[in-house]
């Protein structure tokens, strides 16, 4: 019987380093949950994923706080709240990013801020 993690198979094959832990993503899911005004939509990867997701939708930050956090490659959040308006106007926007920078920047959480998303990278790949 084979009893190897294939997460930690393919984090020692790619000799990642971990940048967040258990307790950092539960800071993450925390602070992203309290704001009562803005919930981020999220595009998150996989470390086995073998395609980046497409789009970003939003995300059960329970399953951050107590679920195995040990499969996320990386994070992007985007700090505009969307409303919908009507079919023939477009949805309104609110931009969050001071609020979702400062929530970040107050849980110690490392993050990246790259054309207006926000990415929090689970590990860090060698030569990137």
């Amino acid at each position: 019987m084979n009893d190897t993690d294939p997460v930690a198979d393919y984090i020692n094959a790619n000799q990642l380093a971990s940048a967040m832990n258990k307790t950092k993503w539960r800071k993450l899911a925390t602070a992203m949950t309290s704001n009562p005004d803005f919930e981020p939509q999220v595009r998150e990867k996989h470390l086995l994923d073998k395609v980046e997701p497409a789009g970003f939708t939003f995300l059960d930050w329970e399953w951050v706080k107590s679920g195995e956090t040990k499969w996320i490659d990386w994070m992007e959040l985007s700090p505009i709240r969307k409303d919908y308006v009507g079919r023939l106007i477009d949805d309104k926007q609110t931009d969050f990013t001071e609020w979702l920078r400062a929530a970040l920047i107050g849980q110690s959480i490392p993050f990246e801020e790259i054309d207006g998303i926000f990415k929090v990278r689970g590990y860090i790949w060698p030569n990137a």
